[in-house]
C-alpha cells in the first residue's frame, strides 16, 4: 500500500499522473460515442464537460447549462465554448486543449423549440465555423432508426 503524502504534486515523489487520467477519459468517451454509433457528443453539463476536456467550471457558471458547452467530434480534441475572457484563461492553463479549441460561447435560450431553436442552431453553427449544419461533424450509424 502506497502512503499518501497530499493530493499536492512535488518532485520526489509519483503522484497523480493527470495527463494519463486525461487521456484515459477521453478514450473512455470515444469508446462510448463508438459503442453508441455517435460522431459527435454536445455537452453542458458541469460533470461531462469535465469529464471530456478536463477543464473547470467557474462557480458562477455552474448548475447554468448553455453558459458554456463542449463539443466532441469523431477524432479530433474536444473544442470548449467559453464565457468572455475566461477563454484566454484556458488557453494558459489548459495546454492539453489546442488554442484554436478554444472559442467564445454564445448563450443558448433554455427550452427554445421549433424555429427559434433553429435560428439558434443556424447561428451558432456560421459564427463557430461549422458548416450550415452541424450533422458534418456526425458519422453516419449503421444501425436502423
Amino acid at each position: 500500500m502506497r502512503e499518501a503524502f497530499g493530493g499536492l504534486s512535488t518532485d520526489w515523489k509519483e503522484g497523480i499522473n493527470w495527463a494519463a487520467v486525461r487521456a484515459w477519459r477521453l478514450q473512455r468517451a470515444r469508446e462510448a460515442m463508438a459503442r453508441h454509433g455517435l460522431g459527435a457528443l454536445l455537452l453542458f453539463y458541469d460533470e461531462n464537460m469535465r469529464y471530456v476536456s478536463s477543464t473547470y467550471t467557474p462557480g458562477w457558471n455552474r448548475l447554468k447549462p448553455g453558459l458554456r458547452y463542449v463539443v466532441l467530434c469523431e477524432g479530433r480534441e474536444p473544442i470548449v465554448y467559453e464565457q468572455g475572457d475566461i477563454g484566454i484563461h484556458l488557453k494558459v492553463h489548459n495546454p492539453w486543449i489546442p488554442a484554436e479549441n478554444v472559442r467564445h460561447s454564445y448563450t443558448w435560450i433554455k427550452g427554445a423549440a421549433g424555429p427559434a431553436a433553429q435560428s439558434q442552431v443556424a447561428c451558432w453553427a456560421s459564427r463557430s465555423g461549422w458548416t450550415s449544419s452541424i450533422s458534418t461533424c456526425s458519422r453516419r450509424s449503421s444501425r436502423p432508426g
